[in-house]
C-alpha cells in the first residue's frame, strides 16, 4: 500500500530552485556553444579575406616589377637606337669612305650600301625667309595651311563657309602655315641633288650618310 508523502513549501522551493539552476546552466551552455559557433564562422570568413589580401599584394608587386622592367627596357631601347644610329650614320660610312667603296656584300649574302641623304627643318624664326624663298622660286605649292576655326555650340555648319568670309562673319580663326616634314625632306633632297642654290641655313639642311642593309 502506497503512502502519501506530505510536501512542504520548502520542498517546492528547493525543487523550483533546482529546475531554475538546470535551466540557467543550459542557457549558459547554449550561449557558450553559440559563441564557439560564431567564432568558427568568423574564422572561416577571415581566412578567404587574408588569402585575397595575399593575392592582392602579389599582384601589386608584380605590377611594380613589370613597370620597372618597362622603364628599363625603354631606356635600353633608347641606348640601342643611339648605338644603331652611330653605326649606321658614322662608323660604316666612314669605313666606306676610307676604303673608297659604295657597296659591299657579306659572305652570307647581306648587301650593304651607303646612301647620301639630307635632313631639313624650318624653325619658326626662319619661316618668313623660307616661305619667301619658296614663293619666289615657284615652290609655294608645297606649303600647307591649317585653318582652325573657333565655333560656339550649335554652329557646326559655319565651318563650311569659305575662309574669305570668316572676317565678315566675325569668327575667330588661326591660319597655320607649314611644310610637312616628309614633303620638305623630299623637296630638299631633290633641290640639293639638282644643284639648286637653296639656302641651306634657312631650311636647316644637313647632309647625312645612311647605311642600308639588304639581307638575303
Amino acid at each position: 500500500m502506497l503512502t502519501k508523502k506530505k510536501v512542504s513549501s520548502n520542498d517546492v522551493d528547493e525543487a523550483w530552485s533546482s529546475v531554475q539552476g538546470k535551466i540557467k546552466r543550459g542557457e549558459e551552455k547554449n550561449k557558450k556553444n553559440l559563441s564557439v559557433l560564431m567564432m568558427n564562422d568568423a574564422e572561416s570568413q577571415e581566412v578567404p579575406k587574408e588569402e585575397k589580401l595575399g593575392e592582392l599584394a602579389k599582384a601589386i608587386k608584380k605590377m611594380v616589377d613589370l613597370e620597372d622592367k618597362i622603364i628599363k627596357a625603354s631606356e635600353d631601347l633608347k641606348l640601342l637606337d643611339e648605338e644603331y644610329a652611330n653605326v649606321q650614320k658614322n662608323i660604316i660610312p666612314d669605313i666606306f669612305d676610307e676604303i673608297g667603296i659604295s657597296d659591299f656584300t657579306m659572305v652570307d649574302g647581306t648587301k650593304v650600301r651607303v646612301d647620301r641623304d639630307f635632313t631639313a627643318s624650318i624653325t619658326e624664326m626662319n619661316k618668313p625667309k623660307a616661305f619667301a624663298w619658296l614663293g619666289k622660286n615657284g615652290h609655294e605649292d608645297i606649303i600647307k595651311h591649317d585653318v582652325v576655326i573657333k565655333l560656339k555650340k550649335g554652329e557646326t555648319d559655319t565651318y563650311k563657309e569659305l575662309v574669305n568670309d570668316l572676317c565678315l562673319m566675325g569668327v575667330d580663326y588661326n591660319d597655320k602655315e607649314y611644310v610637312h616634314p616628309q614633303t620638305l625632306k623630299a623637296f630638299v633632297k631633290e633641290q640639293m641633288t639638282n644643284g639648286s642654290d637653296i639656302p641651306q641655313e634657312t631650311f636647316g639642311i644637313f647632309p647625312i650618310r645612311i647605311t642600308k642593309l639588304k639581307r638575303s
